[in-house]
């Protein structure tokens, strides 16, 4: 297909993916807890400041692919998982704000002007994309089904790390206070929007995007957990929980990665 089916990025929208692609370093630094904790706008344990990271990571991933790419398809996918997240991490923060630090106001105010702005930033943004107009194949009947009942398992759990945080996370390798499960729930929840995209038209480069996503923050925050136990060994890899949640971790990457290759040989397909 030529160009002129997945129209390029209008200046506004490019503007907006660099500026979000230098704001997600100084999350992205949470993958070395030493420098960023002191400087972390509430108290954050190790385990979730390198699984907070790895969120970050697959942003800057997902901003780095749209922005080098510089077109509708993939954008939109992340523009639309991004302003889910912002969404409920912000409801999250509003939720938990007793838990911010008085004595580093500068982290607080960074936190709330940023994460308000790019909410309000990305869905604009979201619905320009989407206005766009764009050429591509809807999925088979079967791969609709399928992506429709794995949105609606990531939308569930993430509803109940919202709703219910403790029970939600109670099997988790390390333990997960309600704020921190609470902000977690935005990457479930945000991938089930970035998953409802694919029912419908899409391009090779949507679901390359998804996958890549998934499988960066997935196989990243089974690393991630993995890495810090070794300098802070509290996490039993043999207890039932734990192997629930590399289950589902593990799967979550490992199923991105086959999303890559459906997309790969999609595209082939095409050319």
């Amino acid at each position: 297909m030529s160009h002129e089916a997945n129209p390029r990025l209008p200046s506004l929208e490019r503007g907006a993916l660099l500026v979000t692609l230098v704001a997600l370093v100084l999350g992205v630094s949470l993958l070395v807890p030493s420098l960023s904790i002191p400087r972390w706008p509430w108290e954050i344990p190790p385990f979730n400041a390198r699984f907070i990271g790895m969120i970050y990571l697959a942003g800057w991933v997902g901003t780095c692919c749209s922005f080098v790419v510089g077109r509708r398809s993939p954008a939109i996918g992340f523009t639309r998982a991004a302003a889910a997240f912002t969404a409920v991490a912000t409801l999250a923060s509003l939720l938990h704000r007793d838990a911010f630090l008085p004595d580093r106001p500068l982290a607080v105010a960074v936190w709330w002007l940023a994460y308000i702005g790019f909410f309000i930033s990305l869905t604009v943004i979201t619905r320009r994309l989407a206005a766009l107009p764009v050429i591509g194949q809807p999925p088979s009947a079967g791969r609709r089904r399928r992506y429709g009942g794995y949105a609606a398992l990531t939308a569930a759990y993430g509803l109940a790390m919202f709703l219910v945080p403790t029970q939600a996370t109670a099997f988790w390798p390390w333990p997960v206070d309600a704020f921190h499960a609470r902000v977690y729930s935005g990457i479930f929840l945000s991938g089930s929007a970035l998953l409802i995209g694919l029912r419908g038209v899409h391009r090779p480069a949507d679901l390359a995007l998804a996958g890549l996503l998934q499988a960066v923050f997935g196989l990243g925050a089974v690393w991630g957990t993995w890495s810090v136990n070794r300098t802070v060994p509290r996490v039993d890899w043999s207890a039932g929980g734990s192997l629930i949640w590399l289950l589902i971790f593990g799967g979550v990457g490992l199923t991105g990665l086959v999303m890559l290759i459906l997309a790969l040989r999609q595209r082939g397909h095409d050319a």
